[in-house]
């Protein structure tokens, strides 16, 4: 067993510097990964390396989310298995120990808490530095999911000790984040600033900056019981149906797209891009939780569609170009997590020919001489210098567990749940009562103790979802495929790449709103010269770009028509407006190593003696303009939804 210490901090790695932390990351990120694999010796000699080894006494700036999820959860977890009685796991108790995983939790919490002072909203700044404090320079914005995923963590510390403080201000923060919801949606935003409660980015979806805000409210239940986490899951819940989920009403009746759900503006719930992350992949895993199994299938049936046509995730997918966005892979667990519950869930043998396949992929294309790398390209499979510490906390676990049938945590009568990290907790009463004798409220008004006792079973709040309960996907279903073969055909075809002559096509279709007829004052009609069948596509597209430039004499358009590079030119004369400015448009489609994307270039005249215009571009959601312009000079580009 080869163990990953301290990483020595250089120029050329500052921008993971904070996720590493420079205290033994990918050591303490494993522990209960070897555990579970019931490799006690292992186990063992990793526990004694963290104790004698790891210090936080650190002058380093670390992420507090990372940190908490990583190695607090870590540290809770490895405590857990060697203090429980039963050790089902096998004889992983350690000799002479006193605690010192316990003491050395509330250590990097205790260096945690400043993030969590002197904001006026009470939501945590995003880095420490786990000597100092919070940094002077400190950005005062921080994603919705680093904020308000600390609760399981932070709340099985307070727990453990009897001190309420830690489980205090992770759930301020919580709720601190859910008061600014939108009032229209019910949505919240992924990034917050933490002293004004001003939404800096307004998207909401289940990828990045919101994923584990979601999760956490419903897993701070199972594990604490208060009534409040689920009640904040479930409104939510029923919230990201309405707006976030497109396609059919059932995962396998009726016509229709398959379900997905998309990125949109958390206060209108309007389509904000096209793109999905790799993130998002975790939540089938979540919707068997709640028992919302069958829609759990079809959003899983898609990713996997992904996974098979590259033999990994891409870190980000554009679902109508059917192409990727950013194309890295560094070893995600998400979509792993979501076949091993699947698979608890149904015991169809699918999801075992689902580990497989990606057990293989895996083993072909990221491993290395010393472990496993991520991939910095999808598609040439070109890799980095780089394995992330979840890789072995959470993807190499669920990919164990799956094919493990005869695991302790499969056992009947053991109850076990899984942080957003893969650390695994024993749910047990002891974490559903409060060892403190009072609670105040942020408002300071003391509140008795049994409004946070466990409540029966007959008292608590179901789950509310699209599904009677987890029995819906009967047995005679067990042996065939999750998905019916009409729609698995469907999302195949889906992950189609989209041709060079397909997508010329599309250009051309939509050509004659494109190429608008405008004024002087810059207003374009968006639906001129569409047909019906057009137009509810158009509709739909959640770009309007602005772009000025003077001085130029007219508008093109070119496309790459195939794959040999021939370059078609269309110029479209528009009329002459009552200004005489005469409008020619360039969009130049090109075809890079994916697919074809975005403008090269858009340019605009009037006459020389013609002050000039702003043209607007309405739509276009084949096209990611805004990543094609960032770098360009000379023009002025924004986007709004």
């Amino acid at each position: 067993m080869i163990y990953l210490t301290d990483t020595a901090i250089t120029c050329s790695n500052l921008n993971i510097n904070d996720v590493l932390g420079n205290y033994s990351l990918t050591l303490v990120d494993a522990l209960d990964t070897l555990a579970i694999m019931g490799n006690s010796s292992e186990f063992q000699k990793a526990v004694k390396l963290v104790i004698n080894t790891v210090s936080f006494d650190k002058d380093s700036t670390v992420q507090v989310f990372e940190a908490t999820i990583r190695v607090l959860g870590s540290l809770l977890s490895a405590h857990r298995i060697i203090t429980d009685s039963r050790q089902p796991f096998g004889d992983m108790t350690i000799e002479d120990y006193d605690n010192e995983l316990l003491y050395m939790a509330h250590d990097l919490a205790v260096r945690l808490l400043p993030a969590f002072e002197n904001t006026k909203t009470g939501i945590p700044y995003p880095r420490v530095n786990l000597k100092t404090g919070v940094p002077p320079d400190s950005n005062n914005e921080t994603c919705t999911a680093g904020a308000g995923s600390l609760l399981v963590e932070f709340g099985i510390l307070s727990r453990l000790l009897g001190d309420s403080t830690f489980e205090w201000v992770a759930r301020r923060a919580v709720k601190a984040l859910w008061n600014l919801r939108s009032n229209n949606t019910g949505l919240l935003g992924n990034v917050v600033n933490i002293q004004t409660g001003h939404w800096v980015g307004k998207q909401s979806g289940l990828g990045a900056g919101l994923d584990s805000f979601y999760e956490y409210l419903l897993k701070s239940y199972i594990l604490f019981g208060e009534k409040e986490d689920l009640e904040m899951f479930n409104a939510a819940y029923q919230s990201i149906q309405s707006y976030l989920r497109r396609g059919r009403e059932a995962c396998n009746e009726g016509e229709g797209d398959p379900p997905l759900y998309v990125n949109v503006n958390m206060f209108s719930g309007q389509l904000m891009n096209t793109w999905i992350d790799s993130l998002q992949a975790f939540f089938p895993g979540l919707q068997v939780l709640i028992g919302d199994v069958e829609d759990a299938i079809c959003l899983h049936a898609f990713y996997y569609a992904i996974w098979k046509r590259y033999g990994a995730l891409p870190e980000r997918y554009n679902w109508q170009l059917q192409a990727p966005d950013v194309l890295f892979y560094p070893l995600r667990p998400e979509l792993v997590e979501s076949t091993y519950l699947l698979y608890q869930a149904t015991k169809n043998p699918f999801y075992l020919h689902v580990g497989m396949d990606i057990l293989q992929s895996l083993e072909k294309h990221t491993k290395v001489k010393c472990g496993y790398a991520t991939l910095h390209h999808v598609i040439d499979k070109s890799k980095e210098d780089r394995m992330e510490s979840f890789f072995l906390s959470e993807t190499c676990k669920y990919l164990y567990l799956l094919f493990d049938e005869d695991n302790p945590v499969h056992k009947s009568g053991t109850r076990y749940m899984f942080t957003t990290e893969g650390h695994i907790i024993s749910v047990d009463k002891r974490l559903r009562e409060l060892p403190w004798k009072e609670f105040f409220s942020e408002d300071g008004e003391r509140d008795q103790e049994e409004k946070f006792v466990h409540r029966s079973k007959s008292q608590e709040l179901r789950i509310i979802n699209s599904s009677s309960n987890c029995n819906r996907v009967p047995d005679e279903r067990r042996y065939s495929l999750p998905l019916k073969s009409i729609y698995m055909r469907q999302i195949d075809q889906m992950e189609q790449p989209v041709s060079s002559v397909q997508f010329g096509q599309h250009v051309q279709s939509v050509a004659s709103c494109l190429l608008v007829r405008t004024s002087c004052s810059g207003v374009a009609s968006p639906y001129c010269g569409l047909t019906p069948l057009h137009q509810p596509s158009i509709k739909k597209m959640p770009y309007r770009l602005s772009y000025r430039r003077q001085g130029l004499s007219r508008w093109t358009m070119q496309w790459l028509k195939d794959d040999s590079g021939t370059v078609e030119r269309n110029r479209n004369q528009q009329d002459k407006d009552q200004d005489s400015c005469q409008h020619f448009m360039t969009i130049t489609c090109v075809k890079l190593t994916l697919n074809f994307v975005a403008l090269v270039d858009v340019t605009e005249i009037c006459s020389p003696e013609t002050p000039s215009v702003e043209c607007q571009l309405v739509g276009a959601q084949m096209m990611d303009f805004h990543k094609v312009y960032e770098d360009r000079k000379g023009y002025r580009h924004t986007h709004s939804p």
